[in-house]
């Protein structure tokens, strides 16, 4: 049955979205996720080299109703970010909401309630849009109610959009890799969205087998994975799910991924859990002090070694290559660049070296 109403709801909608289309503007975005519970001021975001902000997270309970918590939504961020100019956008889910948007879907009544409360959310506290952040889609079912989502979201902002006169966005963060990015139906949702936020990082963890990179540009020569980079994500998006590049935005992590072993590549298996964590940009001072290293691969990828003696290996994103990051997209063509998370690189007031060298890379500041 629910697939039934999965397949009337897209057809209606899809015809709804012929004669209301989506506006897309064309000029770049440079955004940031802002983890409030990761408790950076308010005060201390870089607004003025931000084009968008996206809110982390309100989410769901287990009988899928959308609840607000202590930190979201917030008007105080609103109200900052409208003083710069720069549009919010409430971000729903996050890593762990998968329970709570598979029972937010499990019926049509309980979908509508759910874009009920998610639109009045966003409009009463200020918000310039919803992301939608369903971490992951896993079978045809999911797929379908993930799609059907997407597009009653976009009918009730562009009903509110009939009343006020203002566009709401309509956003999604989306995995990198193909095995779980199947599960997303790309030409049934694409009209709907304004952009997607595609998370190239990751891409190694606590999960993999080997120690590679978690967010590589380019493919390292030896890694057994073909689609551990962010060139190949981002063609995935584009050439697979069929998303323009006008609709794409590339991800620049903040932090990076370390893994207790001293060699890029070397095997995973059977090492402790207790060695793997995920350190911020701004933590690195610190280490470099202690004695860890960089070393630099062949495409330009940076890590910290450990020093000698002991085991430790982190991959991240260097002031370096963030800015080959934020180049590449806009060679490529692609929409944007976005970042996890707002205050990660900060290793001093005011001081981002990650953010703006991805930012000046991405505007060509060497051409100024």
């Amino acid at each position: 049955m629910m697939r039934g109403f999965q397949i009337r709801g897209l057809l209606f909608v899809a015809m709804l979205l012929l004669t209301v289309p989506v506006k897309a503007e064309d000029k770049p975005i440079v955004l940031g996720y802002y983890p409030s519970y990761e408790k950076f001021s308010i005060d201390d975001i870089p607004f003025e080299r931000l084009t968008h902000i996206c809110h982390a997270f309100v989410t769901s309970d287990p009988e899928g109703v959308l609840e607000p918590n202590r930190l979201a939504p917030d008007r105080r961020l609103t109200a900052a970010a409208s003083k710069h100019g720069v549009p919010v956008i409430l971000s729903i889910g996050g890593w762990g909401d998968a329970d709570g948007f598979e029972a937010a879907t499990s019926s049509p009544e309980k979908m509508a309630a759910w874009t009920d409360t998610a639109v009045e959310m966003m409009h009463s506290n200020g918000y310039l849009g919803l992301d939608v952040d369903w971490e992951f889609p896993r079978d045809e079912s999911t797929r379908d109610r993930f799609t059907a989502l997407v597009l009653q979201l976009r009918e009730k902002l562009e009903a509110l959009t009939a009343k006020t006169g203002d566009h709401y966005l309509v956003t999604s963060a989306v995995t990198a890799r193909p095995t779980e990015a199947k599960w997303i139906d790309g030409p049934a949702m694409e009209s709907a969205i304004d952009f997607l936020n595609v998370m190239t990082y990751d891409f190694a963890g606590p999960w993999s087998k080997v120690a590679a990179h978690h967010s590589s540009l380019q493919h390292h020569a030896g890694d057994p994975i073909p689609w551990r980079s962010t060139a190949d994500a981002m063609e995935y998006w584009h050439k697979t799910q069929g998303f323009p590049k006008s609709k794409l935005v590339v991800g620049v992590p903040l932090y990076g991924r370390q893994m207790p072993v001293r060699t890029p590549l070397a095997s995973l298996e059977g090492k402790p859990k207790s060695g793997f964590s995920t350190p911020f940009y701004r933590d690195f001072v610190k280490l470099k002090d202690a004695g860890w290293t960089e070393i630099t691969a062949a495409d330009g990828s940076p890590f910290l070694v450990a020093p000698e003696g002991e085991v430790g290996l982190i991959s991240y994103d260097s002031p370096s290559s963030a800015s080959r990051t934020g180049a590449w997209a806009r060679e490529n063509n692609y929409r944007g660049i976005f970042f996890w998370g707002i205050g990660q690189d900060c290793v001093e007031p005011g001081v981002f070296p990650v953010m703006n060298a991805a930012i000046d890379g991405f505007h060509d500041k060497s051409e100024e």
